[in-house]
């Protein structure tokens, strides 16, 4: 076991060096220890450039150790991050899987991209190779399942959000700078499926009250399914902020996901028809009158029945106020 948890710590440290370090040219010192008889570990990584990472991992009983990492200025591809960790890993066994560790892990003093931040909270699991997430939650982010610690490094996972902010979110997905053309929140879930180099994506996200380049919505939704980089949205509408409302499908490139408009514009966008065996009818218009009310304006064409009734006497033209309880 004890093998087991350091293997661990190094390939966290690792990693997150290489996020950090990986394209520098910044001189850094290194330095750290190993001691499999006194179970214990440390490690201290140092640059000129004020970045630095220090980490200990140490047996605190029969079973049971206790991890400690502060990073400063750790870098990364999306944001800089300065914070402390802390995980307690003890072993534990069941009649189905053997001997497995299980742990916690929490974070205090966050910064992110030099600003304070939610902190980090969650379970593990890790057992047959895999790493088990349960309710890993930060700044309005949950993360639940596994992911393969050995090749092909296979992953389930669902990710949901709640009342994410998008312009955070265009960050968090890889774009470098902040867009003042975004705004608004958004909450979902996004399931992940399958192996790095071929992940299915699926789920559904809604965003609220806000805008995307000159597109001024009061709600997005959108339902997606494919593997990436392309997935294709389906059963999803857009209601401007004008009150024209539509449904949208096709593909959209998710390699583009720093222009937003663009991958909009490559959708199809039609009228909101519902359509039943004695009429159909399309919304035209629907406005939000408050957070649990829509008024809407609708156009219905009463279909020909069998009494001979003419379509040009069912023509009807109607207003509905919808209130959520």
């Amino acid at each position: 076991m004890t093998k087991s948890v350091i293997a661990l710590f190094v390939f966290w440290c690792l990693l997150c060096t290489e996020f950090s370090y990986a394209k520098s040219e910044v001189l850094a010192s290194f330095g750290g220890q190993i001691d499999l008889l006194g179970k214990k570990a440390n490690l201290d990584l140092r640059s000129q450039d004020g970045r630095s990472l220090t980490a200990r991992l140490e047996k605190i009983g029969d079973g049971k150790f206790q991890f400690d990492a502060s990073l400063e200025h750790i870098t990364t591809p999306i944001f800089d991050i300065s914070s402390v960790f802390r995980s307690t890993i003890e072993r534990a066994e069941d009649k189905e899987t053997g001997e497995y560790l299980r742990g916690t892990i929490e974070s205090k003093y966050s910064l992110i991209n030099y600003k304070p931040a939610s902190e980090l909270s969650g379970l593990f699991e890790i057992r047959k190779e895999r790493i088990y997430l349960k309710n890993l939650s930060w700044n309005g982010f949950v993360l639940d399942g596994f992911a393969g610690l050995v090749p092909p490094y296979e992953v389930n996972m669902t990710l949901r959000l709640s009342e994410i902010s998008l312009e955070d979110l265009s960050l968090l997905a890889g774009c470098k700078e902040s867009n003042s053309k975004l705004n608004g929140t958004v909450s979902g879930r996004i399931q992940f499926s399958g192996f790095p180099e071929r992940m299915m994506l699926s789920g559904k996200l809604t965003a609220f009250d806000g805008a995307i380049d000159q597109l001024l919505y009061d709600d997005i939704l959108i339902n997606f399914e494919g593997l990436y980089p392309m997935v294709k949205i389906s059963d999803s509408s857009v209601s401007e902020t004008s009150g024209l409302s539509f449904n949208i499908e096709g593909d959209l490139d998710l390699r583009y996901q720093c222009n937003l408009m663009m991958g909009l514009a490559a959708l199809k966008m039609s009228p909101i028809i519902n359509e039943n065996v004695l009429h159909r009818e399309w919304t035209i218009k629907r406005s939000k009158d408050s957070e649990r009310s829509a008024t809407e304006f609708k156009y219905r064409l009463q279909k020909d029945n069998e009494s001979g009734a003419s379509q040009k006497d069912s023509d009807m033209f109607s207003i509905e106020h919808n209130i959520a309880f």
